[in-house]
């Protein structure tokens, strides 16, 4: 069926059903539009002080700064196996069968799930990324939220940080700054099992990564609208992928090939 030690996964809505198995290609966002505020914010580039100057233009150029950090700094969010799963042999444990992200990030089981084997992935994220481009590639460690406010650092607007600075990246990530603060979360998060591409880029354009190379299966999920099977069918034909559905039978759920 699904190997889940060689691949990871990546949940999605039925909207990007098109984008990303007719194109082909899965999408970086951008860290601005994540859904935890601690990574969203970019709290961590202090601007409090410019306020104290009275200075507008100086507080205008901060948050611009801080802005374009939020937009070069794209990430590849999927879920991974974990050897410490207890009862590997059920569905709700296997990487495509989460109810927790079927319910956050796959539509309340309305959208689906794309497998893409991990080596392969990463090898075509490398030869999308630029030479001026920078990638961090590890799974999220899960800690408690006492040890993420004790830890925390920030960066501050100022003789570190300038809009002029040719090297951004460097000043940002000293110390792997960007890994303490994009690769552990707290442990309330630790049920999405994250494996993280992170890049940073100053191109305008979207990063889109193909997967032809990488795609293994689309899981559906229970409720994946019956209209759309022979359009995803299609797809994973083209792909030479397989295609499964996730149905709920009590009191679990089953994994239904659609195509092998």
């Amino acid at each position: 069926m699904i190997n889940d030690k060689e691949n990871v996964a990546h949940y999605s809505k039925s909207k990007n059903l098109s984008h990303i198995l007719k194109d082909k290609k899965i999408r970086f966002g951008r860290v601005s539009g994540l859904n935890d505020p601690r990574e969203s914010s970019l709290g961590w580039i202090d601007v409090s002080g410019i306020g104290n100057e009275h200075n507008i233009e100086k507080y205008i150029e901060a948050n611009d700064i801080k802005n374009y950090i939020g937009e070069n700094l794209r990430l590849l969010c999927t879920t991974q196996h974990c050897e410490n799963d207890l009862s590997t042999n059920t569905i709700e444990t296997k990487i495509y069968g989460l109810p927790r992200m079927w319910a956050q990030y796959g539509e309340n089981s309305k959208g689906f799930c794309i497998i893409l084997n991990q080596k392969n992935l990463n090898q075509e994220i490398e030869l999308e990324t630029r030479k001026s481009e920078h990638i961090i590639a590890d799974k999220v460690n899960y800690v408690d939220w006492l040890s993420i406010v004790n830890g925390s650092i920030t960066i501050e607007y100022g003789e570190e940080l300038q809009p002029s600075q040719k090297n951004i990246f460097e000043t940002i990530n000293e110390n792997q700054f960007l890994k303490h603060l994009y690769f552990k979360k707290n442990i309330d998060w630790s049920g999405e099992k994250e494996f993280r591409w992170l890049i940073y880029s100053e191109r305008k354009e979207d990063i889109l990564v193909s997967i032809q190379s990488s795609i293994e299966a689309v899981v559906l999920g229970c409720d994946f609208s019956p209209e759309k099977h022979a359009e995803v069918k299609k797809y994973c034909a083209d792909l030479g992928c397989s295609c499964f559905m996730l149905r709920y039978q009590h009191p679990r759920y089953i994994l239904i090939p659609l195509l092998e």
